[in-house]
């Protein structure tokens, strides 16, 4: 076990403010003689900062400057304001070349304001040894080679950012915008070989992660009750790094070690060279999204917004697509009482691919010698397949919502919600949800106020894995050959198939509660208790059922006994319990 001890220190050695012109305070607005002169100010800042990182820094450091020693801390400020003029600009460097912060907010006689950062920081990722994927019984083995083990995995990011914002006319404004994102460094990788040898590979490869994002938009304003908002946004994203490559072991016969598993094996040490694994793709993804929202007759109001996504897998030319579109109505009944409605509709789509494996036969002189594995054990059926994908669906969800104040400060607030999920490449097709719920807020004074909420989730055929678990007994006996040899015994395609439970962690029935009470006897004292709790169960599995009970009490005091003193004593409690039917399939080999 590492300590870590991390120090930070840090010395001012010059802090200078003042109005460029005199020295003084940038005056109040109003109180310049002559607003024309304008006004103006700065600041600066320098000094060291100390750190020791003994041990393993991990998470506490995760975003910051990380050296040992001493280093170098500044800021810098400066603005400048007249009439309807005004530019902003601070510049931050917390001791690295990788770890600063600058913004620019400007305001052009209020027909452009410009606002921009720079944000240049690292982030510290895990190194993981894998020096626990070590075992062995017999010929079989697990074994681990970290090509790396002394790397620290510590990319950098700079995050540039630039937005504009003006009017047209007094009914029209418009907005253009960029953002422009890297990474770059290293970072682990693993591959895995298989059959004799588990064989777990980690190294150090190089990214540069590229993203473009570039927007636009207009608001129009027609007349006093209704508001139009489009909005346009493309990114691009790119890896321009290496795709790290692997040449995997041979499979062998985890037993006798022989080269038997010709017509089962797409690639292995012999088939094929190195093979690229962790490739990360590129895409392009395009968004258009119109709002409206409207005053209608007697005080309500009516918003909607329709929005359409096209992305593209720049590596496999794969499209996704999305359309969406809703609205929700809010209308008062009285002086007490409001009423709210919204609908939402949203349809996803991606392309199918069609998967084609190789299928190399045995060699001569092996069992099954000149036939592929589909040939060898014909109840297999084809070895290729069109894969369709799991994001297509349509989600449809309704609802109506009405909110009754009870008294002064005094709120009760119920409704329903539906929602229905129909997916097409899925074994679970359509799921339908019934959502009750409410929500009592009170204050009846500055010294106390109270919450409580309950949600009651009714579903019909939540998701689930169908067949997921519990094959039966099929070969009760050790599979001929000295050592058993798996050809003519039980394939794995076969056991998969004879699974009979279907398993889930998605509820049919739900209940949440949660209430919260908070005390202030004076302005140096306050008293907060909560308790949460959530009560799931699904019984329509074929079996046994599948449940979850969670509660978390807690409860925060926080006293300030003087005005730059104050102490905070916080406790929570939780206890979260699951059943579920579990299944631990043996296997030797």
């Amino acid at each position: 076990m590492k300590n870590v001890i991390i120090l930070s220190l840090s010395i001012c050695f010059v802090l200078f403010s003042g109005a460029s012109s005199g020295q003084t305070p940038a005056p109040a607005a109003g109180a310049a003689k002559d607003a024309s002169a304008g006004a103006s100010g700065s600041s600066f800042f320098l000094g060291t900062r100390a750190l020791d990182n003994t041990g393993w820094g991990g998470r506490v450091n995760e975003y910051e400057y990380n050296g040992q020693g001493f280093a170098p801390v500044f800021s810098a400020n400066y603005w400048f304001a007249r009439d309807s003029w005004f530019v902003d600009f601070f510049a931050e460097n917390r001791g690295a070349s990788r770890a600063g912060s600058y913004w620019l907010d400007a305001d052009l006689n209020r027909r452009v304001r410009i606002r921009s950062s720079i944000e240049r920081f690292l982030h510290r990722l895990d190194h993981d040894p894998i020096t626990n994927l070590d075992a062995a019984k017999g010929t079989v083995v697990v074994r681990h080679d970290n090509l790396a083990p002394n790397r620290a995995f510590v990319p950098g990011r700079n995050e540039f950012r630039t937005e504009l914002t003006g009017a047209v006319t007094s009914w029209l404004s418009w907005r253009v915008a960029h953002r422009f994102q890297q990474i770059h460094g290293q970072v682990q990788t693993r591959s895995i070989s298989k059959c004799a040898n588990c064989h777990i590979t980690g190294e150090a490869t190089g990214i540069d992660q590229k993203a473009h994002d570039l927007s636009g938009g207009l608001t129009a304003r027609l007349g006093k009750k209704v508001v139009v908002h489009y909005d346009f946004t493309s990114r691009q994203f790119k890896e321009h790094g290496e795709t790290p490559t692997n040449k995997f072991d041979v499979a062998r016969h985890p037993g006798t070690l022989a080269r038997v598993f010709f017509n089962r094996v797409q690639y292995d040490g012999t088939t094929s060279g190195e093979i690229p694994y962790a490739l990360v793709p590129g895409f392009r993804k395009d968004t258009h999204d119109v709002k409206l929202n409207v005053d209608m007759p007697a005080e309500s109001r009516l918003s909607a917004q329709l929005l359409h996504t096209s992305a593209r897998n720049t590596h496999t030319n794969l499209d996704l697509s999305v359309l969406a579109w809703g609205g929700r109505y809010v209308i008062p009944l009285g002086s007490r009482v409001t009423f709210k409605a919204q609908f939402r509709k949203a349809d996803m789509h991606s392309d199918d691919v069609f998967i084609q494996l190789d299928e190399p036969a045995n060699e001569p002189g092996l069992p099954q010698a000149g036939l592929t594995y589909a040939q060898a054990y014909p109840a297999f059926g084809s070895a290729d397949w069109t894969r369709g994908s799991s994001i297509n669906r349509r989600d449809v969800a309704a609802g109506a919502d009405l909110g009754v104040r009870l008294a002064k400060l005094t709120t009760l607030r119920g409704g329903y919600q539906f929602r229905s999920v129909r997916r097409e490449n899925s074994d679970v097709e359509r799921s339908d949800r019934n959502r009750l719920y409410f929500q009592f807020n009170a204050r009846r004074s500055k010294a106390w106020n109270a919450r409580l909420r309950y949600t009651f989730d009714q579903t019909d055929e939540p998701f689930l894995h169908k067949h997921a678990a519990l094959s039966p007994a099929l070969q009760p006996y050790a599979s001929p050959g000295s050592p058993p040899s798996p050809l003519p015994g039980l394939q794995y395609f076969a056991m998969y198939a004879a699974r009979q439970a279907n398993l889930t962690n998605q509820p049919s029935k739900s209940h949440f509660f949660d209430t919260s009470f908070s005390w202030t006897p004076s302005a140096r004292a306050a008293l907060s208790l909560h308790y949460r709790t959530r009560i799931e169960k699904n019984d329509k599995l074929n079996f046994g059922d599948w449940n979850r009970d969670m509660h978390m009490p807690g409860a925060e005091l926080w006293l300030a006994p003087l005005d730059k003193l104050n102490f905070t004593l916080a406790y929570t409690f939780q206890n979260d319990k699951s059943n579920t039917l579990f299944v631990l399939p043996a296997m030797d080999g």
